[in-house]
């Protein structure tokens, strides 16, 4: 069977996507521009010293729909208020409301993947960004979910990319950070946890709708 992917892992195929639909809009002289050119017509080139197409890659869970659909709230916002580009206002705005659209969305896709974790997400809310394994563990049974079914909760939050682990260097790493490969990802993850050195970081994605602090 063929497979298609509707989530990718490579950030520069995601910018190259955008550089394409952006030029469609443009004179013709500029079809062949570098990504960096195209984008800053649209958009300010920074946010909170961050690039900002990298900002919006990260909080789009590398899905191409998603980050279309993360940039249209934010180019929403600037257009409302009449900006001639997206500024730093505008993609805080596009964010939030992304990231309560995003919530439910992804909710719903794992309580058709394990229905007794419906709504578990929203347990979340008021969380740190990153958490101990215990600080999880207390989150999953908060919520309800037995000790023994831990674990099962704990792969499908990182198959779904809501969390994903913090690398020895602090670094975060996703599903997608492991190209959807979901025996590394265990792998990675088993060694972290036998080293005591296991720490969850949640998708920034959620942040603005969660309340993260």
């Amino acid at each position: 069977e063929t497979r298609s992917n509707v989530d990718w892992d490579d950030p520069e195929m995601l910018q190259e996507l955008l550089r394409r639909r952006i030029v469609r809009a443009l004179p013709e002289e500029h079809q062949n521009a570098d990504f960096s050119t195209v984008w800053t017509t649209i958009c300010v080139p920074i946010v909170d010293g961050e690039d900002s197409a990298q900002y919006l890659i990260d909080r789009s869970l590398m899905r191409p729909r998603s980050l279309l659909d993360l940039i249209g709230h934010c180019k929403g916002y600037a257009l409302n208020l009449g900006h001639d580009r997206i500024e730093k206002d505008d993609i805080a705005k596009g964010c939030n409301a992304f990231s309560n659209d995003l919530l439910s969305e992804l909710d719903l896709e794992i309580r058709d993947v394990y229905p007794l974790a419906d709504h578990l997400l929203y347990a979340f809310i008021g969380a740190p960004r990153a958490l101990s394994r215990q600080q999880l563990d207390e989150k999953l049974s908060s919520y309800g979910i037995e000790p023994n079914t831990h674990e099962a909760i704990i792969k499908i939050l990182l198959w779904f990319g809501f969390i994903g682990i913090l690398w020895t260097d602090g670094s975060p790493k996703y599903i997608y950070s492991f190209h959807y490969n979901m025996k590394v990802l265990d792998g990675t993850h088993n060694q972290l946890l036998a080293s005591g050195l296991a720490q969850y970081v949640i998708n920034p994605a959620f942040a603005p709708a969660l309340g993260l602090v």
